[in-house]
C-alpha cells in the first residue's frame, strides 16, 4: 500500500506528529505540506493520511482548500484524519468543515493533543491566552498535551490494513 501523509501546521507540532507517523508507518509513504501538493498526484497513492491543527474550532484553512479541491479523488480513497489541539474531544465543528462527500471514506481519526508555545504565538494571540491564564487562573507557557500513545493507536489503525 502507497500513503500519502499530507498536512498543514500552524506553528510545527501537526507537522512534528506528521513526522512521527511517518517514520512508524510500515507501508511506503510520501510526506507533504498540503500548500505544495499537486493534486494529479493523488492517483499514486491508495490512502491518504490527513494531518491538520484545530484552531478556533477549525481546521487548517490548507487543509479545508485540499479536502475541497480533491473531494472526488479522495472519495476513492481510505482516508486517515488526525488533529492536534487542546480539546479533549473532536469539536463537532472540526467535521463540518470536512466534505460530505468524504466523511464516510474516513476510517480512522483521533485527537493527538496539541502545545502552547507562547513565544510563537502573535500579539492577539498571546493577549488571548493571557486573558484564559487569568480567568482559568492556569499558567499555559509551553503547554504540551501532544499523547505518544494516541500517536501509537493511530499509526497501529493504518499498520493493520
Amino acid at each position: 500500500m502507497n500513503v500519502l501523509i499530507a498536512y498543514a501546521s500552524y506553528y510545527g507540532s501537526t507537522e512534528r506528529c506528521a513526522y512521527k507517523i511517518k517514520e512508524r508507518l510500515r507501508y511506503l509513504s510520501s510526506i507533504v505540506n498540503v500548500s505544495y501538493f499537486s493534486a494529479d498526484r493523488l492517483q499514486d497513492y491508495d490512502a491518504v493520511i490527513i494531518g491538520s491543527p484545530i484552531h478556533i474550532g477549525r481546521i487548517h484553512r490548507a487543509v479545508r482548500k485540499f479536502l475541497e479541491s480533491n473531494k472526488t479523488a479522495l472519495a476513492e480513497k481510505d482516508i486517515y484524519l488526525f488533529l492536534c489541539g487542546l480539546d479533549t474531544d473532536i469539536p463537532e465543528s472540526v467535521m463540518k468543515d470536512i466534505p460530505d462527500e468524504i466523511k464516510n471514506k474516513i476510517v480512522f481519526k483521533s485527537l493527538l493533543g496539541g502545545e502552547i508555545v507562547k513565544d510563537n504565538l502573535s500579539g492577539f494571540e498571546k493577549m488571548g491566552i493571557e486573558t484564559m491564564e487569568k480567568k482559568m487562573k492556569t499558567d499555559f507557557s509551553n503547554l504540551k498535551t501532544i499523547d505518544d500513545n494516541k500517536i501509537e493507536e493511530f499509526i497501529g489503525k493504518i499498520n493493520e490494513v
